[in-house]
This record gives C-alpha cells, structure tokens and sequence, in this order.
C-alpha cells in the first residue's frame, strides 16, 4: 500500500523528517519497505524555456535550441518536436541519469555541443499517466523550476507491507490515525456537506435487487445528472500519479481517490448505458452459465456460475468487486452516472479473482474483508467531490439496501491485567489518549474499562488486542527488561530428526542429491501406478489437480521427480525422507516416515543401488542385511530385478528396477532403480558403535571361486562362510561374479578375498588354509558347489 506524505500532511500537522516517520511507523505499525522521493528520482530535470531556435548546419533534421534553464542558458540539439520559442517544458540537464535508467550526458552530435535533452514522458517514467509525449508546462513557472515541483508531484511516498488482518490500512485514512497516535497530534478529517438537488428523485431513475444476501450484504447506490466528464484537475491527477494509478477522467479518478483515502472500492456506470428506458434496475447475482462480460480492460471473459456479477435486466455490466464492464464505463460524452458502493462477500471475491486470474485493487481490499458500515462515508465523499469537480447534480435519495448484520463488539479491559501484561504501568488518561486517536471509543473510566471496538478494526477481538494497542503505541521499547527466573528444561532431541540428518549427510557423502517432493499427488500419477485412488485420503480444497490426495508411498514422487530431472541429466541419484500416510482405524491416517533412493544410470544401476544401501547401513552400525527375491505383487516393480531387504529377519523395504512398461511412459532412455525403506524399522536395528582395539597381529587374505546354482542367493554363502570361521575372518569381499560359457547354463561363478585376522596371535599359513578347506567342506556339503579352478 502506498501513502502520500503530502496527503497525509492535509489531516495531520507533523513536521518530522519522513525518514523518522517512516521509522516510527516500522516500530509501530507496520514494515515500510520502501520511500520514494519524487524530487530525488527526477533530480537533475528542471523547467527549461525555449530562447532560440535554428536549423543544425551539419543535419536536416536537427535543430539547435539556446535553453534557459535559470541561472544560465545551455545548448540542446532536438530531433522532430515542434517547438517555438518561449515553450517552457521538462529539460534533463547534463549530467544526470533518469528514473527509467537513461543516461544523460554532454556530448556532440555532428559537430555541435548539446548540453542536456527535453525529456518526454516516457523517459521520465510518467508516460503511462499522461496522455502527451512531453508535458508542455504553464507560463507563470519559472525556469529552473525543479520538474517535480512543476508538476505538482514534489511528494515522498512509503510503501508499506500491510497484514492482511489490518484492511483500514490500505486507505489514508487508516495511515492517518496510526500516525496521530504515535505522534500524539489531532486528525483534521475532511468535511462531507453533500448538498442533493431537490429536482429528481432516486426512486424514479433506479432500483436494486440483490438476489444472493451472502455474498453482497449491503449496496448504496446513488444517481448524478449533469455531470461534465473531461480530464482531472491537476491536484487529482497528481495524487494518483504519484500513487502509481493512471488518471483516466474526473469521474473515475473520483472514485480511485475516495478508495485510496478512505479504502472503499466505489465504480461509476453510465447511466443510459444500462438496459431499460427511464428509471433502470441494478440486480446483484451470480452469473448464468455461458454468460460472457468484456470487461474494462478490453478483455472478454466467460463467467462461471459462482461469479458475482452486476446487472441489468439484460446481462452482466461488472464482475461485483472486481472490474466493471466496458458497455457501461463511462466517457466523455456520459451525463449522467449511478455511482456504486458495495459490500461484497471476501470468499467470493477472492475465488472469483483467482478464476479470472485478474487481480486488482478493489480485490485487494475486499478480499481483506471490509466492514459494510464503510460503504456510506465513501460514497457521500464522491458524490461531493463529483458535484465539486464534474458540475453534477446529486439526485435526491440513496438506495441502501443493507442486509448486514455487524453490531457493535464491546471488549472488557482489565487495567491490572494490563499493567501485568506490560511490566509497567500505563495511565488512564494515556490508555485514553491513544484509543481516542485510533477510534476506539471508551465507555468506563473504573479499573475495567468498557471498549467499542470501532466497525474497521475486526482484528480487535480479545483484551489483549487492545493491550497490544497500548503496547505498540507507547512503544515497546518502553517495555522493561527483565531476566528470566525459573528453571530452562531442555527440550528431548527427536530421533527422527536426527537420524534424518545422519541420513542426509551420509547419502550426500556417497553423492546423492537430496529431492523435496510434495506430499499430495494426483489421479493421473496413481492411475500410472495402478493405485486405486479410493485408498487414499482426499484433500477438500486442493491448490491444483496433481495435489489431491496425500501419497501413501514416496516412489511415485520420485519417479515423477526423475522424469523431470531426467530431460537436462543424463545420469543422475536423488534421494527423499518424508511422510507418507497410510490408511489409519479412524478418520485420521497413519503417518509414517520413509526414505527412498532413486538411481538414473546407464549402467549397472540395481548394484550400484545395493552398494550404496550396503555402504548406508555399514555407516549406521546396521548388521545382517539380507536381500531376497521379492514376491511382491505391485504391478510396476521388475518381476525379475526387485528385491525385499530384511534385518535379522524384519522386513524394512524393497528394492528394485522399475517395470519397463511404466518406465516406458515416462519415457527415460536409462533403467531407473529405486529403494523404500521404512525409517523407523531400520532404527530399531541400529545398534551403537563400540571401540574395538585394532589387532596388532598381520592379515591373512586368501581367494575362493565357487560355482553354484543361479537360485542359491550371495548372502546365504556370505553367512556360510563367516559361520564356519571360528571368529577368525575380519572381512568377506564378493570381487567377481561369472555368468558365461565357462561355466553349465543355470550356474554362476563367485569370487571371494576372505581376509582372516587373529586379535590373540599371529595366524600361520597352515591354520588360515585348514579354515579355509573346512569352508569349502561346508559350501560344497551345503550348497552343492564346486571349486572353481
């Protein structure tokens, strides 16, 4: 939101520096994320009057301009404008740079100095709010006028960054009162003398049906002849240039400046322009299907039958607190206008808004949720201000058609409670002083004070609200500074936190990616999956269709993740720890967390897969993990390459290829190998570390090769091997698998480096032999292999 100083500065007598406003508005208030000092940004430009003027000897269509610019006269060389001489005009004098970023400096051109440009609108940035290229100015200015202060746009705005539980503040009006109560200073509010003319009366020319109370719950309306539409007054136009709003004519403008003071969306029709002879009818509904409306932005939009329109008795003329329509916007032939000020339902302005992806600044407002009551001031102020400026005669009469049901909200205050709160003690007169400045009224002066809230401060809700109020303008510095007694418990360290970091830092080590997917997916991606999506929980208002139901698995995420990944890598590892929500006995789901790893490699991506699985859980101190063949039945895991993964015999999570149909649809050009694992189930196998001296005594490493059946799984050979050692082996190494003509078809070759390592004694040879020949007794008795020569 932006603010005026200078408009400020007509309700408020404050000469503090606006820099030091602006810091106690920070405090105070809100944040003012910016200042904007129009005679700063335009610095450097000034009122130049034309003294001379001839043709450039070196170009035809240049000429050459002697310039006074005040306390001197400079050289400017101009292309195609037409001047004359004693034009007064925008004059940049070098050097300087403009607000749009042009900069100027002296030069030459074809051998003659100019010493500046006449600056057009546009490369002054005020282009969009005038309807010239260059502002010729008035006589009587002097030149060497500064150009903001010709213009009327000598001002110092702030933007604020305004709560959205605080709508009074997007308004001057509710600046204002902040402002008088954290500089203590009495409000000079404009006075509202509407005077009617008695000719006409309202009832004759228009009626107003609202036909949904919900969603418009108060609609005044009121009816000007007469009027005479033409450009703004300069002070008009000026306010709502620095403001950032484009003038368009007296009319419109009125109603843009009413809703910057006061914070009242209002809109103007013209009056002949609605259906119906006479007297016309305005009907407040929601738009039937098919319905169509151009709006004043020359952009034709289909309505849907929860949009809030307008009407006449023919078709939508305004989408309701939104934009009007362009059949009925007023010009500069209209004469007569209905003037509107409306209340409109927040939900439905909002949702309408967001459908139509149209965003404006009576939407801003009046999705904040204004109060009704503000509907009346706003549209007395413009009737006055277009009887002012348009010559218009205000029709005896308003339609209010009020169906609001706001009361008066009275807050019982404590001042003990108060000063407990605070740590200091406030006076009554001070806790007074700074409620009469914001508008709240107060009925008691006893030790419980009896608050009104006022109708534009819905944010005021309990006791301590209002103590805030006395808090924040009083100054929370003033707050005291007190140690802390009592007793610090240090909060418990949640393990899943921790672990979730372990794992983090671990995966990342062995370079993989972390990936943060959402929690919601959609039917699309179940459907792929072949899940059905009656299982899951359904979200009631999802953001968009692929985030409708809350994912019972983090794999199709991933895979989702990777299809995307995949178009700019060509090989790549991602990994997730999230949530996922399973069906619970109740409404509630059951929330559980997991961790998957995704592999998008070329080549042997299922064994890479499994060696950072194998190399994870060496790190997390995880013994006897056991792949086997997986008998799941979920149609998108590989029927040859999945495998489930057991601790001590607890099943934890699969791993595996994914289906080369599913993989197909996401079109990757690599096999895509991925892992679930259950976090909380791999915790209760994790055991702590303990120190083990290292043995002073050498190593031992001798080989094996062993062919066994294609059936017979590596772990269970791996087990073997460790069982028939008597504690003597330190290490089993897997070097080499064999699958090929050297050996029967059905049979696999497996190489082993078994290291042997005493902690008592040096072993010899023949001891590491004899275990060695009682392994392969086992293997050979066991699993009916053969030595491998």
């Amino acid at each position: 939101m932006k603010v005026s100083i200078n408009w400020l500065k007509e309700f408020i007598d404050f000469k503090i520096p606006t820099e030091q406003l602006a810091e106690r508005i920070n405090l105070s208030v809100v944040e003012v994320d910016e200042i904007i000092n129009f005679n700063n940004s335009l610095k450097g430009v000034v009122v130049g009057e034309i003294k001379e003027i001839k043709k450039h000897p070196n170009a035809d269509k240049l000429s050459i301009a002697k310039v006074s610019i005040g306390k001197k006269v400079i050289q400017i060389i101009f292309g195609t404008l037409k001047l004359k001489v004693g034009d007064k005009l925008p004059v940049a004098v070098a050097p300087v740079i403009l607000p749009t970023g042009l900069e100027v400096s002296k030069t030459q051109i074809r051998g003659i100095d100019s010493e500046g440009m006449i600056a057009s609108n546009k490369e002054l940035g005020l282009f969009e709010y005038t309807k010239s290229d260059v502002n010729f100015l008035n006589k009587e200015i002097k030149p060497g006028t500064p150009i903001a202060k010709a213009l009327g746009i000598d001002d110092m705005v702030l933007n604020l960054d305004v709560l959205s539980n605080r709508p009074d503040l997007f308004s001057h009006y509710g600046v204002a009162r902040e402002i008088g109560a954290i500089l203590d200073k009495d409000i000079n509010w404009p006075k509202i003398d509407l005077k009617e003319h008695e000719g006409k009366k309202i009832n004759n020319l228009l009626e107003v049906e609202i036909k949904d109370k919900h969603l418009c719950s108060r609609y005044q309306a009121r009816v000007i002849t007469d009027v005479h539409v033409s450009e703004s007054p300069a002070w008009l136009k000026n306010r709502l240039i620095v403001l950032g709003v484009r003038p368009i004519n007296n009319i419109v403008d009125i109603t843009n400046y009413v809703m910057l003071e006061m914070g009242q969306p209002l809109h103007a029709f013209d009056h002949n322009k609605l259906a119906g002879t006479q007297k016309k009818k305005i009907i407040i509904r929601k738009a039937h299907a098919g319905e169509e409306i151009i709006t004043l932005d020359d952009k034709q939009r289909k309505l849907n039958k929860e949009t809030l329109v307008i009407a006449d008795q023919k078709e939508p003329v305004a989408i309701a607190g939104v934009m009007g329509g362009k059949d009925t916007e007023v010009e500069e032939k209209t004469k007569s206008i209905i003037l509107e000020s409306a209340n409109f339902n927040w939900v439905s302005i909002r949702k309408t808004s967001r459908s139509l992806g149209l965003r404006t600044e009576a939407v801003i407002r009046f999705e904040k949720g204004l109060d009704p009551k503000l509907t009346e001031d706003a549209i007395e102020r413009a009737s006055q201000l277009i009887a002012e400026v348009a010559k218009g005669k205000v029709v005896s009469g308003r339609i209010d058609e009020n169906y609001s049901k706001e009361s008066l909200k009275k807050i019982s205050l404590d001042l003990n409670r108060l000063d407990k709160l605070l740590g200091y003690k406030v006076s009554k007169d001070k806790i007074k002083n700074i409620f009469s400045h914001l508008g709240i009224e107060v009925g008691s002066n006893n030790k419980v004070m009896e608050v009104n809230v006022p109708y534009y401060r819905k944010d005021l809700k309990e006791d301590v609200d209002l103590i805030e109020e006395v808090a924040r303008i009083s100054g929370y510095d003033k707050i005291p500074v007190t140690d802390l007694s009592g007793n610090i418990s240090i909060p418990s360290q949640n393990e899943y936190d921790l672990i979730g970091d372990k794992l983090r830092n671990l995966l990342k080590g062995l370079g993989v990616i972390e990936v943060y997917n959402y929690t919601f997916v959609g039917e699309s991606l179940l459907r792929i999956f072949g899940q059905n999506k009656e299982n899951h929980y359904k979200l009631k208002n999802p953001l968009k269709p692929e985030h409708i139901y809350l994912r019972q698995s983090l794999l199709f995420s991933m895979i989702e993740a990777a299809s995307f990944n995949a178009r700019n890598f060509s090989e790549f590892n991602i990994f997730e720890i999230s949530d996922v929500f399973k069906q619970g006995t109740n409404k509630f789901p059951n929330e559980e967390k997991k961790l998957s790893i995704l592999n998008y490699l070329k080549d042997n991506s299922f064994l890479k897969l499994k060696g950072i699985l194998e190399n994870l859980f060496l790190s997390l101190n995880i013994e006897n993990l056991i792949f086997k063949p997986s008998k799941n039945q979920e149609n998108y895991w590989h029927p040859q390459r999945t495998a489930d993964m057991f601790v001590d015999g607890v099943f934890i999570g699969r791993m595996g290829e994914i289906h080369l149909e599913i993989a197909n649809k996401f079109e990757f050009k690599n096999r895509i190998s991925v892992v679930e694992i259950r976090i909380k189930d791999m915790l209760l196998k994790k055991k702590e570390k303990i120190f083990k001296s290292f043995s002073r005594f050498p190593k031992i490493i001798l080989d094996i090769a062993i062919v066994v059946d294609e059936k017979i799984l590596e772990a269970n050979i791996r087990k073997e091997i460790i069982n028939s050692a008597e504690g003597l082996i330190i290490d089993v190494e897997l070097f080499d698998v064999y699958r090929g003509s050297q050996v029967e078809p059905g049979k696999k070759s497996l190489a082993y480096h078994i290291t042997y390592q005493s902690n008592e004694r040096t072993l010899t040879d023949e001891e590491a032999e004899s275990i060695q020949s009682k392994i392969i007794g086992h293997l050979l008795k066991k699993f009916k292999a053969k030595i491998r020569g």
